[in-house]
């Protein structure tokens, strides 16, 4: 990964031309295709913070925050990622606009620390000193990874080796994965009570569920600990040859949705639906095969990698296909399925 510049700005959003809202991450991407994500926090002086890449060739990344007011002098500026301590940087060893509020650090090796915790962490924290005292600001990091996916496409970086979501594979290659375990529920009235509150009504993610699929389909879990997981069962109503799935990480008792990453008309999003899923335990991913006809000729093939452990654990897409033509050939490794995600690769 090239070099990470800290900068702390003031964001001018009338510089943007291309602005997309993931979750609870903005990317504002100017004229000259420099793309700013960030996360904002009104509430506090550090109202937001994010990173800035300009569109030149394996140009350095930059972490920055904006505040209201200057830091206290002999303070420091310290930021954690669920819990764990990612950067702590002296007031002193950053430099100072007066004009404008920012703060510069030279290229530091913890803040690609702080990029590579990012993209699997869940909350970040900023403590940092003013005159009025210390403060410390949350932020949401839910949709970090597809902000940078955006950044990256924009630039028109996809595929290539300055791009930034291959710089967070490399990071996380020797993450372990999880191994998958099949759920026995054979009718809807025996899931736990923490996931079958998602389909009591009709008005919930899978409350048209048809309550007799659930036996012939099946579902399964992705175990991280013997408390922590992914479930992924059969929800909402499917079709003669589509079924939806959705995933849900597992608390103990309590039961989360998650969102996947996709790629939509080539633009990163996510969804809580995804068709035919199933676990591929050579290569440790999860499969959606959306089938444009019953014989599986045609429609869209989708792979996502699952990285991590009880306390941190990321699902990421690694490659998606796409066959129009319904051909008769069954063949799902023929190169008449066109890579959408990512665009340049060699996929399986």
């Amino acid at each position: 990964m090239a070099a990470v510049i800290v900068t702390i700005f003031q964001t001018t959003s009338s510089e943007a031309n291309q602005f997309k809202r993931i979750r609870d991450v903005n990317v504002s991407c100017n004229n000259a295709l420099r793309c700013d994500l960030y996360i904002v926090n009104p509430a506090v002086s550090l109202y937001n913070i994010g990173l800035r890449r300009s569109a030149a060739t394996d140009a350095p990344v930059s972490l920055f925050l904006t505040l209201r007011e200057a830091l206290a002098a002999g303070s420091s500026v310290s930021i954690d990622i669920d819990g764990d301590a990612v950067i702590s940087v002296p007031v002193d060893e950053l430099r100072y606009r007066a004009a404008s509020g920012e703060y510069q650090l030279s290229a530091n090796p913890a803040v690609e620390q702080f990029f590579t915790a990012a993209a699997s962490g869940i909350e970040m924290r900023v403590t940092y000193r003013t005159r009025r005292g210390q403060s410390t600001a949350t932020y949401s990091l839910s949709g970090f990874v597809a902000g940078v996916i955006f950044m990256d496409e924009v630039q028109g970086r996809i595929g290539n080796d300055d791009a930034l979501q291959l710089a967070l594979d490399g990071e996380r290659s020797g993450a372990g994965a999880a191994e998958a375990t099949n759920v026995a529920w054979r009718q809807l009235n025996r899931v736990p009570a923490g996931l079958i509150t998602y389909y009591n009504f009709e008005d919930r993610l899978c409350g048209q569920m048809d309550t007799t699929l659930a036996g012939r389909v099946g579902g399964f879990e992705l175990q991280l600990s013997d408390s922590t997981g992914f479930v992924a069962f059969p929800c909402t109503r499917g079709g003669a040859y589509n079924q939806p799935y959705s995933v849900f990480q597992r608390f103990g008792s309590a039961y989360v949705p998650h969102m996947l990453p996709v790629v939509i008309d080539g633009n990163p999003s996510a969804t809580y639906y995804v068709y035919n899923l199933e676990w591929d335990p050579e290569e440790g991913e999860l499969v959606s095969f959306f089938k444009g006809r019953g014989v599986g000729d045609c429609g869209e093939i989708r792979r996502w990698s699952v990285q991590g452990d009880a306390f941190e654990a990321n699902i990421q897409l690694t490659s998606s296909r796409v066959k129009d033509t319904c051909d008769g050939i069954g063949d799902l490794d023929a190169p008449a399925w066109v890579p959408v995600w990512p665009q340049a690769a060699t996929v399986r």
